[in-house]
């Protein structure tokens, strides 16, 4: 990335990379709230799911992003999170494939 030191990280010369440079160099003093299921898409989990006397079992992975939201409240039935693996594959706009390990 120019020399800028863009890298050091997994991914620096993939999409992470890109969407860093990007915002930091050409697009500075703005910021984007992506949709991890729709940008990035990684087919993840984002559900607590065991062992069900776990803390958090059913809560989603992401902190309570609403002022006032407690944990308890922090469920995708609330409309806190999403399932990102049941999205339409027409929906997902780039997708990264961690969790298929190489040579994948």
């Amino acid at each position: 990335w120019y020399g800028l030191g863009y890298g050091g990280f997994q991914g620096a010369m993939a999409y992470q990379g890109v969407v860093a440079y990007f915002y930091d160099q050409l697009a500075t003093n703005t910021a984007v709230d992506l949709d991890v299921c729709i940008w990035n898409q990684v087919v993840a989990d984002v559900i607590w799911r065991g062992p069900a006397k776990m803390e958090h079992y059913g809560q989603c992975r992401e902190h309570p992003t609403r002022v006032g939201d407690t944990y308890q409240e922090n469920t995708p039935e609330n409309g806190r999170c999403k399932d990102c693996r049941v999205l339409s594959v027409d929906q997902v706009k780039t997708a990264h494939y961690t969790a298929c390990k190489k040579p994948w």
